[in-house]
C-alpha cells in the first residue's frame, strides 16, 4: 500500500508499520540518554527478544557516542547532566554516612533540632546539597507536617537534598534542541514548494507520550538513591523500554 501510494507522489507516514524505537532518531535519543545514565547490565536473564534488545541498546549506545564527538556542546550538555548525577550520589553516600555513624533510622520521623545540623556538615556535600537542607521554607514545611503528626521520614529528608531539578522528559526537550535532532524539526516545518519530512519529528513525538508515561506510572524525580542500586537504570532500560520494543514487535 505504500509503495502504491507513493508511486502517486503521495508521501507516506505509518508509525505503527514498523517498530520506530529502532529508527534513526529514536535509537539516538536512547543512545544520548544511555550516555548519561549508564547502560545497565545485560545480568543473567537469556531470550532471543532480550538479547536482541541488548544489541539495540549497544547500537543505541555508540550512537550516541557518535552524536558526542560531532557536536562538542552536545558533549558539554551531556557530562554536565552526567556531573549532576556524579554529584547527587557522592552527596547521597555521605548523608547517608552520617546516618549510620548516628546510628539513626531512615524510616524514623526527621528531626529538625537534632539531624540537620549533623547532616548540613557531611564531608564533601555540595552547595546544593546544603542549600536544600538549611531551606527555611523546607524546615517550615518540616515543622508544620510534624506538629500535624505526619513527620517527613529522614529518608524522604535525604531523597529530597540528592535528586536532580529536571526529569527525563526536561532532559528529552533540552537534547531535541541540538543541531542533529534540531535538523528533523527544520525539515519537517519546510514550506509546501519543498519536500517535507514529518516522519522523525512525528517518531520523537511517539517517545514523549512513553516518557511521560513512564513519569506518571513509575518515577517522576530522579534521585541519587535509585541512581545507587541502578534502579533507575533497569525500570527505564530493562523494563520499560524493553517493554515498549515487544510491543512495537506485536504491531
Amino acid at each position: 500500500m505504500i509503495e502504491a501510494l507513493e508511486g502517486h507522489g503521495l508521501k507516506v507516514y505509518a508509525p505503527r508499520a514498523g517498530r520506530f524505537l529502532e529508527v534513526e532518531e529514536s535509537t539516538a535519543i536512547f543512545g544520548i540518554f544511555s550516555q548519561i545514565f549508564g547502560k545497565p547490565d545485560r545480568g543473567d536473564y537469556g531470550g532471543s527478544d532480550y538479547n536482541e534488545f541488548h544489541r539495540w541498546l549497544d547500537t543505541a549506545r555508540d550512537t550516541g557516542a557518535a552524536l558526542l564527538r560531532q557536536d562538542p556542546q552536545l558533549a558539554h550538555y551531556v557530562q554536565g547532566r552526567k556531573s549532576e548525577l556524579a554529584t547527587a550520589v557522592a552527596d547521597y553516600r555521605s548523608l547517608v554516612g552520617v546516618v549510620q555513624n548516628k546510628g539513626w533510622d531512615l524510616r524514623a520521623p526527621y528531626n529538625i533540632d537534632i539531624m540537620k545540623r549533623e547532616l548540613i556538615n557531611a564531608p564533601k556535600i555540595s552547595e546544593v546539597a546544603r542549600k536544600r537542607l538549611m531551606s527555611r521554607a523546607f524546615e517550615n514545611t518540616a515543622k508544620k507536617v510534624a506538629s500535624e503528626g505526619h513527620p517527613f521520614p529522614l529518608e524522604y529528608v535525604l531523597t529530597r537534598a540528592t535528586s536532580v531539578d529536571w526529569n527525563v522528559l526536561d532532559l528529552f526537550y533540552r537534547v531535541c534542541g541540538f543541531e542533529y535532532f534540531k535538523k528533523m524539526f527544520d525539515l519537517a516545518e519546510l514550506d509546501d514548494k519543498k519536500v517535507r519530512d514529518e516522519g522523525p519529528v512525528a517518531n520523537l513525538g511517539l517517545i514523549t507520550q512513553y516518557l511521560a508515561r513512564f513519569m506518571d506510572q513509575y518515577l517522576k524525580v530522579i534521585t541519587a538513591r535509585n541512581l545507587i542500586d541502578e534502579t533507575f537504570q533497569r525500570l527505564f532500560f530493562i523494563s520499560r523500554t524493553f517493554a515498549w520494543i515487544r510491543a512495537c514487535q506485536k504491531w
